[in-house]
Formats: structure tokens, C-alpha cells, sequence
């Protein structure tokens, strides 16, 4: 998986997966320890997808079948997609590759340097007892701007927290990057250490310089109990991360059924759209997930709710291949539009003959006057043009004329 980026990204420009997974810009890392004990975390202050490739003019439709490039990084985002289904977190949390640290070398003193955080880390609460009664600064951080009660939090060792709170720990003492000791415990889905922090007066409204809060942080990364107990102590449900995006979109974009049914019983905003106009069930459509995209309809999402580029739910669905949110969507009331266009430029078959059975206009073109049948030939897709051309499309073949 490329550096820390999301594994699937999508063009709404262009309505086509770039040639390599990538976010909005470069992202930026919350934090990433590799000091003894190796830290296997990584937080993603922009977890979001980017739905905007570099060049923002590029037609909907182009000439030319697809290229051996373009074969191989669709390739590798269907690879990329099933790493994160058996769990490979790329939006907030990657493996890190642990790094050697030789007898002598610097890192390895600068932890000898923090026995604290070390104990603090390792849930011994003797030991953390023992470093406090020798005078150790509760308030210390370490290279990545982490404090000891950061640690405790994010490992859930509540006796270390208490302790440490009752030496005087900052309660929202943030690592570098921003993230608090409660955005990290709700980050693991820690009800009790969150809990703890909540009780002693930790800042709902503290957030990341991405600009997540603990709720965020929580609803990305699914953790059902840290959302309830966060909007029960007052969280704001709709709150938006320095992309426009809310709680019940970054749910909704990893598929995480229960969040999204929670967020939704509690309240939340279902059309609520980011700074680029996606929408939650534009999103869940997008990534193929369909019982968020069932909740959100029975919230009474707006099934035509399109984005800053005229992309709706539908499209986005015909575009990624996802049967079974395109039927869901057309059950209810979503208007095919360009879908016909999206699903057979991508060659998805399936989506293409369900379009079909729901009486979407084979031959309606893009912007640019290109057809679905001329864009599933151009992009070597015969099998998706033959099936169109019997459903009635224009072939766009010129007659044969003899003299």
C-alpha cells in the first residue's frame, strides 16, 4: 500500500479511478512512533477520499482504449480494496514497519530517557507510581509530542490514567499533530478510558490540525459505544473535519453499519454534504456498502443528491461497479442520468444489464456528445457495447455505402 493514501479514490471530474490511489493533496501524519516498544499505529489527519484528480478540466469522455497503465492500477486498486476489507485500515491506522535500533543509538536513549511514558505505555502502574514518587514530569513528551497519559489512553490502561490525572496530567494535553488523550482512546474504541477523560473534564470540541474531534475520530474508525457516550456528554452530532466532512460520512465511507444506524437514530443530518459536495449516501454508494446505503435511504437521503460535479449517488455506484447500491438506489427513486455512460466507460457488465431492466436511456451521451456504446469500445469493453446494442442502442457505426 503507497506510503499512508486511501486505497480507493475516485475523479469526479473526469468520472474515472485515477491511475493511482491518492488523497487530496499530501497527507498529513498525526503521529508515528518507532521507539522500542515499536508503535504499529498511524493516525491520518486526511482520511478522507479525494474525489478531485490533479487536473480538474479533463472531459468525461476521451479516445482510445485503455491502456496496459491504466489495466494495471485498476488491477491494483481491486487489490488495494480487498486489503482493506480483511481489515487494512488505510484511512487512520497502517502498519508501520518496525524499524532496528541498534544497542547506542540515539532513539534508544531518548526512550531510556522516558521510563514514565515506557511504564505508562506497558500498563504497569507500579512502576509508573515508582517514576512519579522520583520526581518524573507528568507533563514530558516525547519526539512525537506525546505524553504519558496520551499513551495510557490510547492502550486503554485506565489504572495508569487515573494515576497519572492525580499527578496533575493535562487531561487535553495534544501530540504534535493535534490529537488529544480522548481523540486517541475513541480512535480504539476505549469507552472506559474515554470515559475517564470525559469525567475529569476533556474538551469535546478539541480537534486534530486536520481538524477531526473525538467523534470523528470515533465514527471513522466505527467504534459504536465511544460515539454514544460522546453525543450523550454533548458532542455535536454534525460536526464537520477541515474537509466538511461529518461524523456520519466518514461512517458511512468505510461501512460501518452500526455507526451509521447509530448516528442516524441519534439524530444526524443524513444530507449533509463535504466541501466538494458528496454527500454520506453519495459516498456508501461510491464505496459498495450497501446497508449504510440502505439506513441512509430509510432516513430519506436524497437519492439524487449530486455533488459539485453534477455526480449523483447513481452515478458514482454505475462508475465503481457496485450492483447491489445501484439497485437499491433505482428501487427508490434515483434518476439513472449519465449512469448507462459511467457503467459501461468502466465495463461493468452487471450494472449496465440492471440499468437496462430499470429503463435507463442507453443512448444518452456525456458532455461531450460520447455515447455509451462508443465509450465501452473505446475502452475495450465489446462485451458491455454488445449488450447495450441489443437492448437497442445506436451502434455508431457509419452505413457501408458502394458506389
Amino acid at each position: 500500500m503507497p506510503g499512508r493514501e486511501r486505497v480507493t479514490a475516485y475523479n469526479r471530474s473526469a468520472m474515472k479511478p485515477l491511475p493511482s490511489p491518492r488523497m487530496g493533496g499530501k497527507s498529513d501524519t498525526l503521529f508515528a512512533m518507532t521507539s522500542p516498544p515499536v508503535r504499529r499505529v498511524l493516525f491520518d489527519d486526511k482520511p478522507k477520499v479525494s474525489m478531485k484528480g490533479d487536473d480538474f478540466t479533463e472531459p468525461l469522455w476521451r479516445e482510445g482504449p485503455v491502456t496496459e497503465e491504466e489495466r494495471q492500477a485498476r488491477l491494483l486498486e481491486e487489490q488495494e480494496e480487498e486489503a482493506l476489507k480483511a481489515g487494512a485500515k488505510a484511512d487512520i491506522f497502517e502498519e508501520v514497519e518496525e524499524e532496528e535500533v541498534e544497542e547506542g543509538d540515539d532513539d534508544l536513549d531518548a526512550v531510556n530517557d522516558l521510563p514514565l511514558h515506557r511504564a505508562c505505555e506497558d500498563g504497569d502502574t507500579q512502576r509508573a507510581r515508582k517514576c512519579l514518587d522520583e520526581g518524573a514530569n507528568v507533563v514530558e513528551t516525547d519526539e512525537n509530542g506525546c505524553c504519558a497519559l496520551f499513551l495510557a489512553a490510547e492502550r486503554a490502561h485506565v489504572d495508569c490514567m487515573r494515576l497519572l490525572l492525580q499527578h496533575g496530567a493535562g487531561v487535553d494535553q495534544a501530540a504534535n499533530h493535534g490529537a488529544t488523550p480522548l481523540i486517541i482512546a475513541c480512535c480504539n474504541g476505549h469507552v472506559d478510558a474515554a470515559r475517564i477523560l470525559l469525567d475529569k473534564g476533556a474538551d469535546l470540541k478539541r480537534r486534530t490540525k486536520g481538524g477531526r474531534d473525538a467523534l470523528g475520530a470515533a465514527a471513522q474508525m466505527g467504534r459504536a459505544g465511544c460515539v454514544t457516550l460522546l453525543v450523550d456528554k454533548g458532542a455535536k452530532i454534525d460536526a464537520r473535519d477541515g474537509k466538511g466532512a461529518t461524523p456520519l460520512y466518514m461512517a458511512a465511507q468505510d461501512g460501518h453499519d452500526e455507526v451509521v444506524s447509530k448516528l442516524i437514530d441519534l439524530g444526524a443530518d443524513v444530507d449533509l454534504r463535504d466541501d466538494e459536495g458528496t454527500s454520506p449516501l453519495w459516498i456508501a454508494s461510491a464505496a459498495g456498502h450497501d446497508l449504510a446505503v440502505e439506513a441512509l435511504i430509510e432516513a430519506k437521503a436524497d437519492v439524487n443528491c449530486g455533488d459539485n460535479f453534477g455526480s449523483t449517488p447513481l452515478f458514482a455506484a454505475a462508475q465503481e461497479g457496485r450492483t447491489a447500491c445501484a439497485r437499491l438506489l433505482l428501487q427508490n427513486g434515483a434518476e439513472a442520468g449519465l449512469s448507462v455512460w459511467a457503467a459501461a466507460r468502466q465495463g461493468h457488465f452487471e450494472v449496465a444489464r440492471l440499468l437496462i431492466a430499470h429503463g435507463a436511456d442507453v443512448d444518452k451521451p456525456s458532455n461531450d456528445g460520447s455515447t455509451p456504446v462508443k465509450a465501452a469500445r473505446a475502452a475495450g469493453y465489446d462485451d458491455v457495447a454488445d449488450l447495450l446494442i441489443g437492448a437497442g442502442a445506436r451502434d455508431g457505426k457509419l452505413p457501408f455505402v458502394t458506389a
